[in-house]
């Protein structure tokens, strides 16, 4: 098992220990509660800001979970910068063959006894109107639920907001979604 910010020994508590306390000073809370299930698609919205991963793996750390997260592959470009990011539970992914990487995505959910994957809908943090459809793709070809992350920037929150099993009607499952996040301001600097 590659070593994570979620599961490096003596290294991992003191990291929750600091985030907790980051939380604490800065006013952000956790809303919900772990999910019980050990794969699943947490699908983060709104995505407006590079502070999202920051709260996002806050808040893991705060529920205990275990995730990894795509992340441009332009990140990934320098050898101790992937590093880095492999750290933090990031997976590299080429925008330009989203098919592949889904697939690369679901072959993990088959072959793993836990996995949870995070991803934002939106796709950017620039709002495009539309969401992106892989985060169903992915929970349905993997037999898995998608468990709905809200990072609400007013009210300075984040956490599990819902949860579904996706159907074939990937269209009604994206509409249902949208419809949860709608209004949420996210982060704003």
């Amino acid at each position: 098992m590659t070593k994570t910010i979620f599961n490096t020994p003596y290294i991992t508590p003191v990291i929750k220990a600091v985030f907790i306390f980051i939380f604490q000073i800065s006013g952000w809370t956790v809303v919900g509660k772990r999910p019980s299930h050990p794969k699943y698609v947490a699908a983060v919205a709104p995505h407006t800001s590079l502070l999202d991963a920051f709260v996002v793996i806050a808040t893991c750390f705060v529920l205990g979970i275990e995730a990894k997260w795509w992340a441009k592959k332009q990140w990934f470009k320098y050898a101790i910068v992937a590093r880095g990011m492999e750290w933090l539970g990031a997976i590299p992914v080429n925008r330009e063959t989203p098919k592949g990487e889904v697939s690369a995505i679901v072959k993990a959910f088959k072959e793993s006894k836990t996995f949870v994957f995070g991803l934002a809908p939106q796709g950017s943090r620039s709002n495009t109107g539309e969401w992106k459809k892989g985060f169903c793709r992915i929970a349905r070809d993997a037999n898995v639920p998608v468990v709905l992350v809200v990072i609400n920037g007013i009210k300075k929150q984040c956490g599990v907001v819902g949860e579904f099993m996706p159907t074939d009607d990937m269209e009604s499952d994206i509409k249902k979604t949208v419809e949860m996040f709608d209004g949420v301001p996210g982060i704003k600097y």
